[in-house]
């Protein structure tokens, strides 16, 4: 019962101990806390300042009740740890609340604030965390904001983010932010919804796991885009996705736009290491001197335009599949690249399409269906079982064709009472990068070493099995095995 009052400064010490939770009384300050010690929790009860002053120090606090500022007065935060409204407290906006100089403010309430005093957390670098359930942002402007906990944070209202976002946990937000000054991050299983036009000043990064949906609106990403997770499309394809520094698509990361199909414009390249790059049929333009890169296959649906005097240089060692090239600038197939073209007439423009000067693997139609080297020898493994041993193995015209071969267990003896010759018998598969060769597999007493034992034992091969690559291996393990 009764108010706790501490009309002068309160300084917790280090070691020192400030714990009400016991009990939860009412509390009122006037000229500050300074919190130095082991522990600070105010308990649930409420906290009243009375008169412009600090919460100052470097060591956490917890407020579990409401913490009202007075009428016409302002309580800063300006502890360098961090300060926690618990979801049974709140900020009672009677006078005002300053975020103070690299101060952080963690909020738990579904509805942390109320009042019609003003919140500043944009004037100073500092940090506010909306950590618990669905929660209600308070719309101000900020300048480093983070979404954790879980639940949907309703945004209504908040457009400018001075520094970072930050969104973690399984925290789902539909945003209506136009400005972030600096960079974007989302982990866990958060999901970050555009619901407005939004341009990022800094770098974007999406996690494992976590989620970007691109909605209705422009995107621009000024920095390098870092995707571990997955980006894909909303509702509609108003407005272009930009993305000006390098786009990296990580191991395990997804890249879908072809829910609403946007248009997208790039401007450092696109690098390719994972599970899915699906650019959707929208048109995506190139603004500057740049490549796709990395090893995995890459899908673009619409017209792929390198912007005049630029080039686009196809790196990219998996196949990269482009609908149409519109040869404002220019495109270079780079060593050891595929490109497949899906349109009836891929080409326009008056650039150049240069497939010479480099080492390219190939060009193919759309229907071409890739075999990695990795398939091709699983392939020779399951048609015996794993029971083969691997003799052989190689490259030839530079990678265009790869060709393997196993030491099966049955053996020919020539003249078993005489000379008793032994022959040996080979298992080989055979594939080309380059569209000129099926998938091949074949029974052959030629140890394959070269490109001249290769077309001997192909072409004496008494049992053989071939798959155009229009198909897939799947599923026609047990159809070789017959026919070999």
């Amino acid at each position: 019962t009764g108010t706790r009052t501490f009309t002068g400064a309160v300084t917790i010490n280090s070691g020192g101990v400030w714990d009400l939770s016991g009990q939860n009384p009412a509390t009122s300050f006037a000229n500050g806390i300074t919190m130095s010690g082991t522990t600070f929790n105010n308990g649930t009860g409420a906290a009243a300042f009375s008169a412009s002053q600090s919460l100052a120090g470097a060591n956490n606090m917890t407020f579990g009740g409401t913490i009202t500022p007075a009428n016409t007065f302002t309580l800063t935060n300006s502890n360098t740890g961090t300060v926690t409204v618990s979801s049974t407290g709140s900020i009672v906006l009677t006078g005002n609340f300053t975020q103070g100089v690299n101060s952080t403010l963690a909020l738990a309430a579904t509805s942390p604030f109320s009042g019609a005093g003003t919140f500043n957390a944009s004037t100073n670098a500092n940090t506010v965390n909306y950590t618990g359930a669905a929660q209600t942002v308070k719309a101000v402007s900020y300048k480093t904001l983070g979404l954790s906990g879980s639940g949907a944070k309703t945004m209504t209202g908040v457009t400018t983010i001075g520094t970072d976002f930050n969104m973690s946990g399984s925290a789902t937000a539909t945003t209506v932010i136009t400005s972030i000054g600096g960079n974007a991050s989302i982990t866990g299983t958060a999901v970050w919804t555009n619901g407005a036009i939004n341009t990022l000043t800094g770098t974007l990064t999406v996690g494992t796991g976590a989620t970007l949906t691109m909605d209705n609106f422009a995107f621009t990403v000024t920095g390098t885009s870092s995707i571990t997770g997955t980006v894909n499309t909303a509702t509609g394809n108003t407005g272009t996705r930009t993305f000006t520094g390098a786009v990296t698509i990580n191991s395990g990361g997804v890249w879908d736009l072809s829910g609403q199909n946007p248009a997208t414009s790039f401007g450092g390249g696109i690098t390719m290491s994972g599970t899915t790059f699906n650019n959707g049929t929208g048109s995506s333009a190139f603004s500057a001197n740049q490549s796709l890169g990395g090893a995995n296959n890459m899908t673009f649906g619409g017209s792929v335009t390198p912007a005049n005097s630029t080039t686009l240089t196809n790196n990219n060692t998996g196949t990269v599949t482009i609908s149409s090239i519109v040869l404002t600038g220019n495109f270079t197939q780079g060593t050891n690249s595929s490109l497949s073209l899906s349109s009836a007439s891929p080409f326009s423009g008056v650039g150049t399409f240069d497939a010479n000067t480099n080492d390219v693997l190939g060009v193919v139609g759309e229907r071409y269906v890739p075999l990695q080297n990795e398939e091709l020898f699983s392939f020779g493994d399951n048609l015996l079982d794993g029971g083969g041993r691997w003799e052989t193995a190689g490259s030839l015209r530079n990678g265009r064709q790869v060709f393997g071969a196993l030491a099966l267990d049955r053996e020919t003896v020539l003249d078993p009472n005489g000379v008793a010759d032994v022959v040996k018998n080979y298992l080989v598969v055979f594939t080309s990068h380059d569209g000129s060769t099926s998938v091949v597999a074949a029974v052959t007493p030629i140890r394959v070493t070269c490109s001249n034992t290769l077309n001997v034992a192909l072409k004496t091969a008494k049992q053989s099995f071939k798959l155009r690559h229009t198909q897939s291996l799947d599923g026609r393990v047990a159809t070789a095995r017959e026919a070999l």
